[in-house]
């Protein structure tokens, strides 16, 4: 994700108490930009590139992330994950990602209809719809 100008935010409630390490990867994408990240009101800056990583005790059931940013697209940021431990985890998929007959969410989506010649995709290329016979 491209962070832009301001604060993102999100809040996780419901967490069981316990260690757990935030990790992710990250590059500035401008000379001007300065970006930091906020784990439960405790912030970290970032710097120029490189892989962030933070193990965090929560003891109040909620993690509240915030990635914060200076100008619009100043980081990009990739590999976002929380797990339980003080170690990062290698990023992977989740297993409940859908993939069936018809549908495949992962990595964008594609929804193939199962009455007319046409699929459904969208990624990080755009959103259309391909005709199977012609593309």
């Amino acid at each position: 994700m491209l962070l832009q100008d301001g604060d993102f935010e999100q809040l996780v409630n419901g967490l069981p108490n316990n260690t757990y390490t935030v990790s992710f990867y990250y590059e500035k994408q401008s000379d001007v930009a300065s970006a930091s990240i906020v784990l439960n009101s405790v912030e970290y800056q970032l710097g120029d590139s490189g892989q962030f990583k933070q193990a965090i005790e929560i003891n109040t059931n909620a993690l509240d992330l915030i990635l914060r940013c200076s100008i619009e697209d100043g980081y990009k940021i990739y590999d976002l994950m929380c797990n339980v431990g003080l170690e990062a985890l290698v990023w992977s998929q989740h297993p409940d990602e859908i993939a069936t007959d018809t549908v495949n969410i992962s990595k964008g989506i594609a929804i193939t209809s199962t009455t007319t010649n046409a699929t459904f995709k969208a990624n990080a290329d755009g959103i259309r719809i391909v005709n199977k016979a012609n593309n």
